[in-house]
């Protein structure tokens, strides 16, 4: 096994048993290390709405050596690493999907002696909620609106006249009043 005391200046004699050759050029022999206690950690994972196509990167910077951010091979196609060997680089042109990063640390020829992996999650891009529900209602009358064919796992925030706010897929409102009119939106 190669050891960094094995590093320096040699040079080779040869000899036939009677006449030593002179020696040959020297040659220097460099040995990088694995740094101890350097481990990649290559930061959190992410999660960004679709059309927030640009994230940064967060991984830690190598006290000796470089680090160099790559994609999976199995990632969509087109996420662009602006400076892979920036722990904090920016990553461009992201679609909607899930996308791996990968963080290897290097020294010399020591290549990818630690590695460590993040993901981002592009999600999908949500259309604008559809509202339906009666919206002229006679005073005392009952208001009730509705959101419409929403997709699964989301939350509603109303937000209406003079304060309003609820967070249910359907309001109600039961007796209408006249302070009650005006602008509802989801």
């Amino acid at each position: 096994n190669v050891t960094a005391a094995d590093a320096g200046n040699y040079y080779a004699i040869i000899d036939n048993g009677l006449c030593p050759s002179s020696p040959s050029a020297t040659t220097e022999v460099i040995i990088d290390e694995i740094p101890t206690n350097q481990t990649a950690n290559a930061g959190q994972n992410q999660v960004v709405c679709n059309g927030e196509s640009t994230i940064n990167l967060n991984a830690n910077t190598p006290a000796t050596g470089i680090g160099t951010w790559s994609q999976a091979t199995n990632n969509p196609t087109g996420a662009m690493i602006a400076n892979p060997n920036d722990p904090g680089t920016l990553v461009t042109n992201l679609s909607a999907g899930n996308f791996t990063f990968i963080w290897s640390l290097s020294n010399g020829t020591c290549e990818d002696y630690s590695t460590s992996e993040m993901s981002v999650t592009v999600q999908t891009a949500l259309t604008a909620p559809m509202i339906s529900g009666d919206n002229d209602v006679c005073e005392g009358g009952t208001l009730e609106l509705t959101v419409t064919n929403p997709p699964a796992n989301v939350t509603y925030e109303w937000q209406g006249p003079n304060g309003f706010t609820a967070t249910t897929q359907t309001i109600t409102i039961d007796p209408v009043q006249p302070n009650n009119a005006g602008d509802y939106s989801v």
